[in-house]
């Protein structure tokens, strides 16, 4: 995979979109569930704080998704080393910052959301699917990785 392809594909796995959820069943926008962290995420939108938003995210579990993917894809296992992994969350984290400086928070006002599906991936890996109802009645559904690291859920990446 060329460097550019790589830089692309870092682009797009942070630049996930997802949107509130509101109602009686809501979980806790907390870090205990992996719909809690994703909702936490939207929160620091929401509130447009780049580092709740941050602290949301598992930037190394995202990194190390990412490069086992490419290294089945490629059969290059030297992208699973430790320090790969750690200068990938490095790269991910800052190109996630750099998208919302430039491109500022989305906007979550008025949308509620359910979340039908959540599948296990991994031990430590969930692909949660999310429904979104916009103010207008339109819907929107999004996939989105969420790891569980050090006792708590974080959000990855939308897979969509």
């Amino acid at each position: 995979m060329s460097k550019r392809m790589l830089f692309v594909s870092l682009l797009i796995c942070c630049s996930g979109f997802s949107c509130s959820k509101q109602g009686a069943a809501e979980p806790a926008a907390d870090f205990t569930t992996p719909e809690g962290a994703i909702l936490c995420l939207e929160k620091a939108y929401r509130d447009r704080d780049i580092e709740k938003a941050v602290a949301c995210k598992d930037f190394y579990l995202e990194a190390r998704e990412m490069l086992a993917d490419i290294a089945s894809e490629n059969n290059d296992q030297t992208l699973q080393s430790e320090e790969i992994i750690k200068q990938t969350a490095e790269v991910l984290e800052l190109s996630f910052r750099s998208f919302i400086l430039e491109d500022g928070f989305p906007d979550f006002d008025g949308l509620s959301s359910s979340f039908p599906e959540k599948v296990k991936v991994k031990d430590d890996v969930y692909r949660v699917t999310e429904v979104c109802k916009f103010p207008d009645g339109g819907t929107s559904r999004q996939v989105i990785l969420v790891g569980f690291r050090n006792g708590e859920w974080k959000v990855l990446n939308s897979v969509d």
